[in-house]
């Protein structure tokens, strides 16, 4: 079980490092992005703490970024008003 666990850690590990390092490649997108970052991380406060703990550690976890960045790409493409 603890081999389990211990490859389950490693796994996250390195899926959190090429996340952070994906985005390193779009420098044009990471103001944005870190932008939603701190939304996120604003907004998932709970009166449990323990909900605050897991969505924290979610957003940690990386991951769910490629919608946003998206978003910012297309939002750039279009005409200024």
């Amino acid at each position: 079980m603890l081999s389990y666990n211990n490859n389950i850690i490693h796994h996250n590990i390195c899926r959190m490092e090429l996340d952070m390092n994906y985005w390193e490649h779009y420098p044009e997108l990471q103001d944005e992005l870190q932008a939603v970052e701190d939304y996120m991380r604003k907004n998932v406060v709970s009166k449990k703490k323990i909900l605050t703990d897991i969505s924290l550690n979610l957003i940690d976890a990386g991951g769910k970024r490629l919608r946003p960045a998206f978003l910012i790409l297309a939002a750039k493409c279009g005409k200024k008003i």
